[in-house]
């Protein structure tokens, strides 16, 4: 019998992205025999394994097509669309490790596969990648470490809440509802400042009169009160 030789000449990946990325990516190739020539027009048999961590991998996903040949030799199927026999392809997580693509060939289309390659998928199907990253925001946990070695992990919704209504002392609730309310500060509180209130300030603009009264300096200092009040030589000028 003829040996029949699997030539890769095109392995490619592609996503279409729509709203929602499919679960599929496209995997071509062109069959050859032994002499190189084309297996044109033929039903075979392809085996797809998703190994993850090596070569030697464990086969996490695995799945069997059966497409035909064209003119060409070349054999065009869908990753994520044949006949699961293990695994979850939905379940993949193609960002936390290795994973290598090993193909089965039966060029009669039975089940002896006695052609294999294994290439590593050198590039991450990024959509799906991205689709898992979208799951975070429908209440995945979280899984990174340092986070959940904190203090910070322990904080929950609770405590959140608590945090407008704290009571009690030290590490304990507290109540801070009544913090800094009033000035407490005992050298503010026995300096004339302390018995200065909006009054006070208020007549600042508005003082009359003589001595510590009330004083109404509105009109003082203009210049034609210094020119009334000033010494006819010219010189410093002199107040009543």
């Amino acid at each position: 019998m003829k040996r029949i030789v699997f030539g890769i000449l095109i392995l490619a990946y592609s996503l279409n992205v729509l709203a929602q990325a499919p679960e599929k990516m496209t995997y071509q190739a062109v069959i050859r025999d032994i002499d190189n020539k084309l297996i044109q027009e033929q039903k075979i048999s392809i085996q797809i394994s998703i190994l993850e961590g090596s070569i030697y991998g464990s086969a996490i996903y695995v799945e069997t097509h059966s497409p035909t040949t064209n003119n060409n030799g070349l054999a065009t199927l869908q990753i994520g669309a044949g006949e699961v026999l293990n695994g979850e392809f939905a379940d993949i997580k193609w960002a936390s490790n290795l994973y290598f693509l090993k193909t089965e060939v039966d060029p009669t289309g039975g089940n002896s596969y006695s052609i294999e390659t294994i290439n590593q998928m050198l590039s991450v199907p990024y959509a799906l990648h991205a689709k898992t990253a979208e799951s975070l925001s429908n209440g995945s946990a979280e899984e990174d470490p340092i986070f959940s070695d904190s203090p910070a992990a322990g904080i929950d919704e609770d405590d959140i809440s608590n945090i407008n209504n704290l009571s009690g002392k030290n590490t304990g609730d507290q109540d801070i509802s009544d913090f800094l309310t009033e000035e407490e500060d005992p050298e503010f509180t026995k300096s004339q400042a302390n018995n200065i209130d909006k009054t006070d300030i208020k007549n600042l603009g508005n003082l009359s009169g003589t001595n510590t009264g009330d004083q109404d300096l509105s009109d003082y200092a203009t210049e034609e009160y210094v020119d009334e009040h000033s010494s006819s030589g010219g010189g410093s000028a002199i107040f009543d």
